[in-house]
């Protein structure tokens, strides 16, 4: 297949420990590579599988963050002023057959690596960059030595908190929907923006939470909640008697289509995460551009790999090793 000269593409859906091997050798034989998340095992792969000079196209199979849904949620946020974030994606208890890939650590099993790309990738993007720190991780192994539920906290240079929660056998009570929020700081902003009028020596402030229901699988539900809280007070003054009129508004909104997100893009309700992927993907291969916002480059797969790693090391548990094929 990578002899073909007919083939320009390759997706490699393989197990998680041979992402790089096949990854490199797709690219060396001049082929554009769609690659299952995670991209590779370790971020020392990541860097060297990233950092080829002149490679072909290369992106990161995170589907969920390339749905118009997830533009529309960051549109709503300032990555600098958020100060928490949460990311969630869980698999119910029994859903995963006993022998499934994800529980078998020698092909890179364990929630970290199987959903960290989806929750990491939704926490890079809500902060705009890589954290400072990983201040906490807790998780359960499994008897396959991989880890069946997985909690992680960061810290990022704005003094924001980050934190996941990825399992492959969670409690069905826990709720099986994919979901991601983030609470803002308080800004001053325009009063129009707000709607109201003030008087000379006045501001209004704003305090912003939104929340993603369903963030991983928008196409079959989502919804996004933006619950703001107003207050309009002296200028200048943090001072809680300074305040003269407060009041809250909340709203939700849905985005299935690039025109509902505000994308000027041909796409249809029916699109799947995937679907609006592998259209970028073919964008990119073609020379074409893609809106703001829809594509996933080097660094960012990068600072996955990165994140996963940091979290591992916080666990007090070993970075996942590379095949001995592998030369970099």
């Amino acid at each position: 297949m990578l002899d073909d000269p007919e083939i320009d593409c390759i997706y490699i859906p393989l197990p998680n420990t041979v992402h790089f091997e096949w990854a490199m050798r797709a690219l060396k034989a001049g082929k554009h590579v769609l690659l299952e998340k995670p991209a590779t095992i370790n971020a020392a792969e990541a860097e060297a599988l990233f950092s080829q000079p002149s490679p072909p196209i290369l992106l990161e199979g995170i589907h969920s963050l390339l749905h118009p849904a997830f533009a529309t949620f960051m549109s709503y946020l300032t990555p600098g002023d958020v100060v928490y974030a949460r990311s969630c994606v869980l698999t119910p208890w029994g859903v995963l057959a006993a022998d499934d890939p994800r529980f078998n650590y020698d092909l890179g099993g364990g929630a970290l690596a199987d959903m960290g790309s989806y929750t990491l990738g939704a926490l890079l993007s809500i902060f705009g960059g890589m954290p400072t720190a990983c201040e906490e991780s807790v998780m359960k192994k499994h008897a396959n030595k991989v880890d069946e539920n997985f909690k992680a906290r960061f810290r990022f240079p704005n003094g924001g908190i980050g934190e996941l929660y990825v399992s492959l056998r969670s409690a069905w009570t826990e709720g099986i929907s994919p979901d991601a929020e983030a609470r803002m700081r308080p800004i001053v902003i325009d009063a129009g923006e707000a709607g109201v009028n003030i008087h000379e020596g006045q501001e209004v402030v704003r305090t912003r939470h939104v929340y993603f229901k369903n963030f991983a699988l928008p196409t079959s539900y989502h919804y996004i909640q933006v619950n703001d809280e107003y207050a309009i007070r002296k200028t200048g003054d943090v001072g809680a008697t300074s305040i003269v009129k407060k009041w809250k508004t909340s709203k939700t909104v849905k985005a299935y289509t690039f025109k509902q997100a505000g994308i000027e893009q041909p796409s249809e309700e029916y699109y799947t995460t995937w679907r609006y992927m592998l259209e970028q993907f073919v964008n990119k291969v073609r020379g074409k551009a893609t809106p703001p916002g829809m594509w996933l480059d080097a660094q960012f797969s990068i600072d996955v790999a990165k994140m996963i790693d940091m979290a591992y090391t916080a666990a007090g548990v070993p970075l996942r090793p590379s095949r001995e094929e592998v030369q970099f």
